[in-house]
């Protein structure tokens, strides 16, 4: 159960919006492109680099970890996967 890359956590807790490959957790997360940042292919991915510098402002990925990640929203994760490991 892969809930967040750390680096990309890291990033967002400093306001700076990333650029991820639609893999892992990024998959799950496609649905919230456009808060955090950007997912895209390798064909595009410089150019996709470029947009998000150019239009960084848009963003506001601390705002969306700070939802994503809550005491409340960690502890159900946390049970869930007890819950998972202990059936």
């Amino acid at each position: 159960m892969e809930e967040g890359h750390f680096a990309g956590i890291e990033i967002g807790a400093c306001n700076i919006p990333m650029v991820a490959r639609p893999i892992g957790c990024y998959l799950d997360r496609v649905k919230d492109v456009g808060q955090w940042g950007e997912v895209s292919s390798d064909e595009n991915f410089s150019e996709t680099i470029r947009n998000v510098i150019k239009n960084k402002n848009l963003y506001s990925p601390r705002n969306y970890y700070s939802k994503e990640y809550t005491l409340e929203r960690c502890k159900e994760k946390w049970n869930s996967l007890i819950e998972e490991f202990t059936k």
